[in-house]
């Protein structure tokens, strides 16, 4: 009886036994089946992948969201006060610029009707999707409602721009500051193709046209159109700053400050242009782009900074400048000198002010990369630091503007050297009519005394 119970144990061991390895098997092929979904699905995904389409969708991005790490060096420099352009920040503003009368002004004006600028805009609604990054919906799916939202802004955009018609509304002198920057902002910008779409409707192609090229700074040409002269309002304004001139920023060679400089035997004086690479050094002068301080400074250089470093294949011309800058501004001494020799003019702010702007610009910015052919152009940097380097520069500087500087220690120091010269002429005189040279026959000298 013991015997058939221990038997009967032994076979009930035996079968949990294998129950428990049929157990552990179904586990094992349950892990091995969710690992070969996660591989599956991801697989399915990267087949589904049009990788020419990506490529085109990426290059035809140029408005983009702020990131995190250069927005948190200033908020508010980013994000629009008073008027919302675009999908980013529509219904945020705290100001609606009316904006079926701004859309039935500019419609009387061209004499056209809504009809007619929609089906002008709807062969390229989806370009003008594919220009903004990170695009959520609706305005990503429903195409109707995001032609709207480009026709009654760009109307408003126009309208700001153009200045031809009046805006009571924004007139106020505390809303003039912020609506002259909410269009320059990058995460505020619609795609120059709206504009352009609107004023060649408009039937007022050239006036309009020469009116923003005069306002950008740009020499009358043959250009008649703003097609292809940047991505958006921001680019537009960021390459008429940029687009003379070919400085670059070696961080190899840091640049020391505008005072230090002066002191080395560097002298100041304004570039031909005000665009940002038009910088260069001859013969011991550095020459500056000038610069307008003024309320919104900061934020404009802030927006086309962020839009050359997220922005691929954009030359990063302000950022050089911008780092060149904070290398020659430390104080305000430096502002004060460069403002005695016509660099910097200021409608607003200390010269302290102006000088922390500079030190902090540049913070959690990556160093600018180098262009392509740099060895083809003059290292100003390099230029500087070694012409610093050279004792005869420093003191001929420290003579020039310890004596010559200040007429109180130059005119002492003029009439010491005339006296010096008329003692010197006194004591010549004084002795020559005690000494007679006679030449002699043989060639020798002969020096006799005068009698008294």
């Amino acid at each position: 009886m013991e015997e058939q119970q221990r038997e009967v144990i032994d076979l009930q061991s035996t079968i949990e036994a294998m129950h428990e390895i049929s157990e552990g098997e179904r586990e094992g092929g349950r892990e091995l089946e969710e690992q070969q979904r996660w591989v599956i699905d991801l697989q399915s995904k990267i087949g589904t992948i049009n990788y020419e389409r990506e490529v085109e969708i990426q290059s035809k991005k140029c408005i983009y969201r702020v990131p995190r790490i250069l927005r948190d060096l200033n908020e508010d420099a980013y994000t629009p006060q008073l008027i919302s352009f675009g999908p980013y920040h529509h219904g945020k503003a705290h100001l609606k610029l009316m904006e079926s009368y701004n859309l039935a002004q500019y419609l009387e004006r061209a004499n056209r009707s809504l009809a007619q600028v929609a089906e002008a805009f709807r062969p390229v609604v989806q370009d003008l999707m594919d220009a903004y990054d990170d695009l959520e919906e609706p305005w990503s799916t429903d195409n109707e409602r995001f032609l709207e939202l480009m026709i009654l802004d760009g109307c408003c955009l126009l309208k700001l721009i153009i200045h031809d018609f009046g805006i009571p509304e924004v007139e106020r002198s505390y809303m003039l500051t912020a609506t002259w920057m909410d269009p320059r902002r990058l995460e505020n910008q619609l795609p120059l193709l709206v504009l352009a779409i609107l004023i060649e409707m408009g039937g007022h192609e050239v006036e309009y046209s020469e009116k923003i090229f005069d306002d950008l700074g740009y020499v009358p040409g043959e250009q008649r159109t703003i097609r292809g002269m940047g991505h958006h309002w921001l680019d537009m304004e960021r390459r008429a700053n940029t687009n003379s001139g070919d400085y670059f920023y070696d961080p190899k060679w840091t640049v020391r400050s505008a005072v230090e400089l002066f002191q080395a035997g560097v002298s100041f004086k304004p570039s031909q242009t005000r665009c940002y690479s038009d910088i260069s050094f001859k013969n011991g002068v550095l020459y500056l782009p000038i610069q307008t301080w003024y309320t919104n400074a900061e934020s404009h250089l802030l927006n086309s900074i962020a839009f050359e470093n997220i922005h691929n294949g954009t030359s990063e011309a302000t950022t050089h400048h911008v780092f060149l800058m904070d290398n020659i501004i430390d104080t305000d001494k430096d502002v004060a000198l460069l403002k005695e020799k016509g660099i910097i003019s200021c409608t607003t702010g200390s010269n302290s002010e102006i000088a922390s702007l500079f030190n902090r610009l540049t913070k959690e910015l990556p160093v600018p990369s180098e262009p392509a052919g740099t060895i083809h152009i003059t290292n100003v940097n390099k230029n500087l630091e070694n012409y610093c380097n050279k004792r005869w520069n420093k003191w001929r500087a420290s003579f020039m503007q310890t004596y010559l500087a200040n007429p109180w220690v130059f005119s002492p120091l003029v009439a010491a050297f005339v006296l010096l010269v008329l003692t010197i002429l006194q004591t010549t005189y004084t002795i020559l009519p005690y000494y007679h040279h006679v030449l002699t026959p043989n060639g020798f000298d002969q020096v006799s005394y005068a009698r008294e």
